[in-house]
């Protein structure tokens, strides 16, 4: 089960490779994310392609949604110093991470990913790459859908998470 930010989503569609990761995992996106963030592409020579993703949910997609005090009752409970940099669709699939443990939470934002170690849950992230990877497919990536990139900032909210829970 993944649970996928705009930023994946987007990055998939970019490298034509979004048919393939939803006929091989059972996907599922946050309705911030769907309703909110992700409506076009951009390809080489700036050209606008558009993704709408609403007609698929219940086909090929599950949208999920937590309530207004489900989103606030979990940024009180991680008050995180990056907490404020992070969009309110990736809150939202954070919130949802939190309740249900199987799933793999995909991201490309180095926020999220440092929010993720510091939650302790980062054995339910997934990186871009490694998605890709488990998909059968290889693409040269740009540094931010690397397991590198991924590592490094969780490994940030990990260290984070350590710190403020040894005072």
């Amino acid at each position: 089960m993944i649970l996928l930010d705009a930023n994946a989503i987007i990055g998939f569609h970019e490298l034509g490779v979004w048919n393939q990761i939803i006929k091989q995992h059972e996907v599922y996106i946050p309705s911030v994310v769907l309703r909110s963030e992700v409506f076009w592409y951009e390809t080489t020579g700036g050209f606008r392609h558009s993704i709408d993703l609403v007609g698929a949910i219940g086909q090929t997609i599950t949208e999920l949604e937590c309530t207004p005090d489900e989103i606030k009752d979990f940024s009180s409970k991680y008050n995180h110093p990056f907490l404020p940099e992070i969009h309110a669709g990736e809150l939202e699939a954070l919130a949802l991470l939190e309740k249900q443990a199987d799933f793999l939470f995909c991201t490309c934002d180095k926020a999220a990913l440092v929010v993720l170690g510091f939650m302790g849950l980062s054995e339910q992230g997934i990186s871009f790459e490694h998605l890709l990877q488990k998909t059968g497919l290889t693409k040269i990536l740009v540094r931010k859908h690397t397991q590198a990139f991924f590592e490094e900032h969780i490994s940030v909210g990990q260290r984070m998470r350590v710190e403020h829970f040894s005072k």
